[in-house]
């Protein structure tokens, strides 16, 4: 958290340094400028200033009501806070800013509607059943391709079905999300972007073993049919399970949960990338 101080009102506030540290409500927010940003809506200045405001729960004044003087003030103390909001970003090797995706911990774990709330996904997307996180991925993968609005809210209707996913109410959900703020709709984005960017990068410990889930994601010269991707081969994965009848049938790989069936394909390719170095050894031995 950053540390604000105004020692002449005896005003100290703290405001988050990243997506992971903000609240359900400043996620949103923060997601919204960020698209907006994204869209060229919004120069990295303008972001930043208006993030100052979502962060601290400050209510603009119209500049009539202020004097010149004041307003100077005013300003130069947003720039000054706006400054701290780098701590957001971060820059690829092409020097193109994003927003820090370093979390694990779901942020945003509700959307509240007219009637009650939507329910998130738990962090690291705990108890979420495969066939959810297949549909969502298949609906990322077109968004990377395609990126549409439509698809957006489509992810969300998707992940924001905590218990009982049902993939036929996603359309109904839509006509719902349009009529609320969109920042929490893009922020489910970021919510499963992120998701997939740690398992991608990060070691997760599985049944008290780290492990490198990054490998499921690389092709073996064998070319593993589970593994013979694009889109990450997730779905042609489900129906291989499904033969292999090791989960059920293909409903049921479905319903298994997404822990359950990444730990059972890390322990395939584990055996897979095993087996092939095997393979090498025996073919260097064979030529000496």
């Amino acid at each position: 958290m950053h540390l604000i101080e105004i020692p002449e009102r005896n005003i100290k506030v703290y405001i988050p340094e990243h997506l992971g540290e903000c609240d359900n409500d400043q996620f949103a927010h923060i997601c919204l400028l960020m698209f907006q940003y994204q869209s060229k809506e919004l120069t990295l200045d303008q972001f930043k200033y208006n993030a100052v405001y979502k962060l601290m729960g400050l209510t603009k004044v119209k500049n009539s009501k202020l004097s010149k003087f004041d307003q100077e003030q005013m300003h130069a103390n947003i720039y000054t806070v706006s400054c701290l909001l780098d701590s957001f970003l971060t820059k690829n090797e092409e020097d193109q800013i994003y927003i820090r995706q370093e979390f694990r911990k779901n942020p945003m774990p509700s959307i509240p509607m007219l009637n009650g709330s939507l329910k998130g996904p738990k962090d690291n997307f705990e108890t979420m059943p495969f066939g959810q996180y297949l549909d969502a991925l298949d609906i990322f993968g077109n968004f990377a391709k395609q990126p549409k609005t439509e698809l957006l809210y489509k992810l969300c209707a998707t992940l924001y079905q905590r218990s009982n996913y049902d993939p036929d109410k996603v359309p109904e959900l839509v006509k719902q999300l349009k009529t609320h703020f969109f920042g929490y709709v893009y922020g489910a984005y970021i919510l499963f972007t992120t998701f997939q960017h740690v398992i991608n990068n990060s070691l997760i410990m599985i049944e008290g073993n780290l492990c490198d889930l990054s490998i499921l994601y690389t092709k073996s010269s064998s070319q593993k049919k589970y593994l013979n991707l694009p889109n990450l081969g997730m779905k042609s994965t489900a129906f291989v399970l499904a033969e292999s009848g090791v989960f059920g049938t293909y409903q049921e790989v479905r319903k298994a949960d997404l822990w359950d069936i990444l730990s059972r394909l890390y322990d395939m390719r584990v055996r897979d990338l095993e087996e092939e170095e095997r393979m090498k050894q025996t073919k260097s031995k064979s030529k000496k």
